[in-house]
């Protein structure tokens, strides 16, 4: 069963955005709400680590058909658990068409769904949902004014030549008119593709504290690479499992009133 998440106004990050010469072409904070996906969401981003390897998996698949292996040799008998459940109820759900454990070689052997619906999901829009249901706990920081809104579109102020760029922001939170940029890539992620997040963080006047790169499938040694590289880059590196804390320090600096992390 389907619903919406609250609509709440985004008058201050429309005027935050077009004080800084961006062009907004679309805006929106009406979020259709799935209640399944939603609690799945939660799931893979609290156990992300266990995760990894199927979400890549499954991936790989909706690039290349037909199905996936996957082997669970070398987890534990809970995280094997974890992992069989877990497809059962993306299978269950509608996101995978295919869904085989076999016993003998420990191998799961799924298909990613090819509906819209699943194809969204699975291709990033988890780690977005997960986003979204982090950040509804600031609609209860009263007494502060709170404007959430995903997938942003906009033309980036003018280049010297008179060009402007189109430009989509994943998510965007303003408490109190300060604002928060969240963008998340599930997908293979490098230093060699940052410089225009950076560039965008920079004509935002958004400091490293309030802009947050959320890498879901990321390689290690992307992340030691990116994490290395977080004050050039201007986003600070964190990955699903850490969303929760993150936006706790975030609650905890309004609620204190304080201007740094």
């Amino acid at each position: 069963m389907q619903g919406h998440a609250p609509i709440m106004s985004t008058h201050k990050i429309e005027q935050y955005l077009t004080e800084r010469g961006f062009i907004i072409e679309h805006i929106s904070n009406n979020v259709t709400k799935d209640p399944a996906l939603d609690a799945l969401a939660l799931l893979l981003s609290f156990q992300f680590p266990t995760f990894q390897n199927l979400l890549r998996h499954i991936r790989g698949d909706m690039r290349k058909k037909p199905g996936f292996f996957l082997r669970l040799a070398g987890l534990s008998e809970n995280e094997m658990l974890m992992v069989k459940n877990t497809c059962l109820m993306l299978y269950r759900n509608g996101l995978l068409s295919k869904y085989e454990f076999k016993s003998l070689d420990t191998t799961i052997h799924g298909e990613a769904a090819q509906s819209e619906r699943a194809m969204k999901f699975l291709s990033g829009g988890w780690l977005e949902t997960c986003i979204r249901i982090h950040v509804e706990s600031f609609l209860n920081l009263a007494p502060h004014h709170i404007e959430f809104a995903q997938n942003v579109h906009v033309r980036r102020p003018a280049r010297p030549d008179g060009t402007e760029k189109n430009f989509e922001m994943d998510a965007l939170l303003a408490v109190d008119g300060t604002l928060y940029w969240w963008e998340a890539k599930s997908g293979q992620y490098t230093p060699e593709h940052t410089n225009r997040y950076a560039n965008v963080a920079n004509e935002l006047d958004l400091p490293h504290n309030q802009c947050f790169l959320i890498l879901g499938e990321p390689h290690t040694d992307s992340i030691l690479r990116l994490s290395r590289l977080e004050n050039d880059i201007g986003f600070r590196i964190i990955q699903p499992q850490h969303i929760p804390g993150v936006v706790e320090e975030i609650e905890t600096r309004h609620r204190s009133g304080a201007l740094k992390f």
